[in-house]
């Protein structure tokens, strides 16, 4: 099977072949070339821009193309205008083929970046009535307290079109080999505006009780004898199963099935009808997209 020609893409066999690092740099660079690049630019994803079905059927068929294409989608925020642009990047040819600047209100917003856990967490603790909704709980030392952020998802909740939003709840940090998790500051929720950074609506139901029995896992009285007989744990994170070109033999005659399979979105609705959780859900693909994968770990939490 012949790579393509093209001296990026030499470690491409396959036009369904994960991105390289050499191509997200490229496609870094394209973009930079085009004059989008700051400091205030957020990449949300970078992923193949898959080629139609007709190239990949010349493809299955030959088993070789003579130079494979690789188109890169690329979701850019500006968090300097709160513009998002989408883009499709040719790396071969490096140039951009495709640039649409995304209307928030119709076409949503960028899934959450790793530094929107952060923020969320500072705009909460900046906000007078979150230290306030805190303090009616006995808490008064902002650093034992631990936001966590969550995607906002669209409810129609007033004053949030067009802005990027996020969903903040809070746990008591009591000592650092506690799971935060087992303390939760439950009847709060913060709905944070990311894009004007304040807390656009403090959601407190008055429950004021906070769980505080033990959430160490390493205490020998809620983990019990440790056991002497695990065997080495090797984790070294493939790709996982993989599927495309999938047919069968229908007596002589090869009958397609499917060009490529794979995983679209993993939906965990938790189905809470409360007012501080009744938005929660998660779409670990479309939002977390999927945890960000790092060896060692199988997501996020």
């Amino acid at each position: 099977m012949a790579p393509s020609a093209h001296p990026l893409c030499k470690d491409i066999k396959h036009p369904l072949d994960p991105v390289t690092a050499d191509e997200v740099r490229t496609v870094k660079q394209v973009l930079a070339d085009a004059g989008y690049s700051s400091p205030e630019m957020r990449y949300a994803y970078v992923m193949l821009f898959e080629p139609d079905h007709a190239t990949l059927d010349k493809f299955f068929e030959a088993g070789q193309l003579t130079e494979i294409p690789r188109e890169i989608g690329v979701l850019v925020l500006d968090q300097t205008t709160n513009v998002t642009r989408d883009f499709v990047v040719d790396v071969v040819a490096r140039r951009i083929v495709k640039e649409v600047e995304l209307d928030p209100k119709t076409d949503g917003q960028i899934p959450i970046l790793d530094q929107d856990y952060w923020d969320g967490d500072s705009i909460c603790k900046a906000d007078p009535d979150y230290i306030a909704a805190l303090a009616k709980r006995g808490i008064t030392d902002l650093d034992m307290v631990r936001g966590e952020q969550f995607s906002a998802g669209v409810f129609g909740y007033e004053g949030e079109e067009g802005n990027r939003m996020i969903r903040v709840l809070s746990f008591l940090k009591v000592e650092i080999t506690h799971a935060m998790y087992g303390h939760p500051i439950d009847g709060l929720v913060a709905h944070a505006d990311l894009t004007n950074r304040k807390v656009l609506k403090l959601v407190d139901t008055g429950y004021t009780h906070i769980p505080m029995e033990s959430g160490d896992y390493l205490d020998p009285k809620i983990t019990g004898p440790m056991r002497t007989d695990m065997k080495p744990l090797h984790i070294k994170q493939p790709q996982g199963l993989t599927l495309h070109d999938i047919s069968f033999n229908d007596r002589g005659r090869k009958r397609k099935i499917l060009n490529r399979a794979s995983v679209s979105e993993m939906v965990v609705p938790y189905g809470e009808p409360s007012p501080t959780h009744d938005w929660q859900n998660y779409f670990d693909a479309g939002e977390y997209q999927f945890g960000h994968p790092v060896l060692g770990r199988d997501g996020r939490g």
